[in-house]
């Protein structure tokens, strides 16, 4: 029943997803409020907010879902970057991450591990 109510929804969301972007080709967004979570911090045995911080790292990310690039906070955690696009204008949506990779450097840091 969940799923047939989801696909009632399903046409009214993508004429407001495509509403929205009007002219536009694609949006840069962050994929979350905050820097990902330190493994510390992500670890479900030993920190009660674990569940609030993984749960939190994608919140803004799943009205679209469409992946994307990213960056590193000034500690050098990740940060993410949802492209969000046209239905089928995945192409677009290549060439507007590959722009950025040609033009910023943020996907060749490797983080340190522990």
């Amino acid at each position: 029943m969940e799923y047939l109510e989801a696909l009632r929804w399903r046409g009214p969301a993508l004429a407001a997803h495509l509403d929205a972007l009007g002219d536009i080709d694609g949006v840069i967004a962050p994929a979350s409020r905050s820097v990902a979570p330190t493994i510390v911090a992500s670890d479900l045995g030993g920190m009660p907010e674990a569940e609030a911080a993984i749960t939190h790292a994608d919140e803004l990310s799943w009205p679209a879902e469409p992946g994307g690039a990213g960056g590193q906070s000034k500690s050098g955690l990740p940060i993410g970057m949802q492209l969000i696009g046209r239905p089928f204008g995945d192409e677009t949506l290549i060439a507007l991450g590959r722009a950025f990779q040609v033009a910023t450097n943020h996907h060749r840091p490797v983080p340190a591990l522990p």
